[in-house]
């Protein structure tokens, strides 16, 4: 088989892979992205589990069934019960689990393997080889640049971000672009926080906490946090956190308030965590 043709079969694999997830609803595809948040190879070890975790947490409670003892609900992502035509959605927790995991007796969820198939290919090529001398070479310049260079907290639960951190080439705004995009910020009504190199841009409303990435050309970036938000988590407990995201391009001249508070009302719904129903006495 030619490279090109191994080439080509990989990027389609690729894109079949993405479009299952664009499909999602918006709070399950910021828990299925966030293997992009996985600055150091360590933090991809819990990733699976922790998103199986979240996931759960987002699953909708089916109404009670007689004879059935405890919670069940369809798949989250692919919307999926039991293969058994007598049995209403998967018993939370342990049984969606395993449908996710593809553990036991299980089929694992089609969409769950495109996820963890475009995770691992992501991270192959982030971490992968970890031990090679080109690899820690990379490591240390990008710790010098944190020491001189400013960064940009783009969520209070992952690290700050260098200028062009998790960028492709030619992704990143130059000098100009980025006041422009800081201003853009500032018509909407976001605060500026800087201490010592680390630039945050947050807007609070009174469901939400937004933060802001203007580092991309073409569009800035919004991560949306229900509020309270939790303060003092670890980088693994981070992860966890359900974000909500949106973007809005350049282009955008007209009703820019309006958009932008459709877009935190959108992701505020779907944060939400589902009413839990309780069985009456």
């Amino acid at each position: 088989m030619s490279e090109e043709l191994i080439r080509r079969l990989k990027d389609e694999l690729f894109e079949a892979r993405h479009a299952v997830i664009e499909l999602m609803p918006p709070a399950v595809r910021s828990v299925l992205d966030s293997h992009y948040r996985c600055v150091t190879a360590e933090d991809t070890y819990t990733w699976f589990e922790d998103v199986v975790d979240d996931l759960i947490e987002l699953a909708e409670v089916l109404p009670p069934v007689p004879f059935y003892f405890g919670q069940r609900a369809n798949c989250p992502l692919c919307g999926c019960g039991p293969d058994s035509p007598y049995d209403k959605g998967f018993a939370l927790p342990e049984g969606l689990r395993m449908h996710l995991q593809g553990k036991g007796n299980a089929r694992q969820c089609s969409a769950m393997r495109a996820a963890f198939g475009l995770a691992r290919s992501h991270w192959d090529e982030k971490f992968h080889p970890r031990w090679s001398p080109e690899h820690e070479a990379a490591q240390a310049k990008v710790k010098a640049r944190r020491g001189k260079e400013i960064q940009y907290l783009i969520s209070p639960h992952v690290a700050p971000r260098l200028v062009d951190e998790g960028m492709y080439p030619g992704q990143v705004r130059d000098a100009e672009s980025l006041a422009w995009a800081e201003a853009r910020l500032v018509e909407l009504g976001f605060q500026y926080q800087a201490e010592t190199r680390v630039r945050a841009y947050i807007r609070e409303t009174p469901n939400a906490c937004v933060y802001a990435d203007p580092r991309q050309s073409g569009s800035i970036s919004f991560a949306v946090l229900l509020k309270p938000i939790q303060k003092g988590l670890s980088r693994s407990e981070g992860r966890r956190v359900p974000i909500g995201s949106f973007r809005i391009l350049d282009g955008r001249k007209k009703d820019l308030e309006n958009k932008f508070a459709a877009e935190v009302a959108s992701a505020v719904k779907e944060l939400a965590p589902p009413l839990k129903l309780v069985a009456s006495d």
